[in-house]
């Protein structure tokens, strides 16, 4: 018999999932009477990466905690399924900006796996842990871990449950480029298999440019959203900016 999980991912496979698309509706933060996201109005969809740049400042990791529900909000945010029908909230999970690790933690890979009770021989995570590749590191110490490394484990970590939204805020910060294009292909490869809606909050705009299927420029509004090219080729963009910086 399927758990849970396999049943999802079964469904998600053949059907496509049941939550097709992410409407976040007005969303308005303040701060002490400080606008820090102003009448956002952004449309997601399943089987999708899509990517928020924008300035430091920018409200962009201020969105995604509107989305997880950890920072109040004005408007609202509506999960809706195939026939357009508002669904109940699904599950979501997210790899957040930083996290700090003593160099010597004694828990391993393994351990933390196990902690957040990680079946690595449960069918769907067996396929997750091999394409985050992490096998070889099940039994390292988690202070030995690369920048890299560590992003793999939070990712699996945020795959359980299994989640209907997959958030990651600037998930290759402080590491290196052979990493930064491990940790995308990975990202890549997620969505290609389990047809989960994507959203990444990152300042890697060369990375995004080749791997987001849609690109939100944001600086406490929404200044342009569209494919790759259609913001990247914006005076918007080209504001914010130095182009001549950014090899696409």
């Amino acid at each position: 018999m399927e758990n849970n999980s396999e049943r999802k991912i079964h469904i998600a496979k053949h059907n496509s999932c049941g939550l097709c698309c992410v409407k976040i509706n007005n969303i308005s933060v303040k701060i002490d009477n400080r606008i820090i996201l102003d009448d956002i109005n952004i449309h997601m969809h399943c089987g999708e990466i899509t990517c928020i740049i924008g300035p430091n400042g920018a409200g962009k990791s201020t969105l995604l905690k509107s989305i997880l529900g950890m920072m109040k909000h004005a408007g609202s945010i509506s999960y809706l399924n195939k026939n357009d029908d508002i669904t109940s909230k699904p599950i979501i999970g997210y790899v957040p900006q930083k996290i700090s690790l003593e160099k010597n933690i004694p828990i391993s890979v393994k351990d933390v796996l196990d902690i957040a009770k990680i079946d690595i021989n449960n069918n769907v995570y067996k396929k997750v842990i091999d394409i985050l590749k992490i096998s070889d590191l099940l039994n390292k110490k988690m202070g030995e871990l690369s920048g890299g490394e560590v992003q793999k484990v939070l990712i699996a970590l945020a795959m359980n449950p299994f989640p209907d939204i997959l958030l990651l805020d600037e998930p290759v910060a402080n590491i290196d480029r052979i990493g930064i294009m491990q940790v995308y292909k990975i990202i890549s490869t997620l969505r290609e298999n389990f047809d989960i809606a994507i959203i990444v909050v990152s300042h890697d705009l060369e990375s995004m440019y080749n791997y987001a299927d849609n690109v939100i420029l944001m600086n406490k509004k929404v200044l342009k959203q569209g494919s790759p090219k259609e913001v990247y080729d914006s005076d918007e963009f080209k504001k914010i900016f130095e182009v001549g910086d950014i090899n696409v």
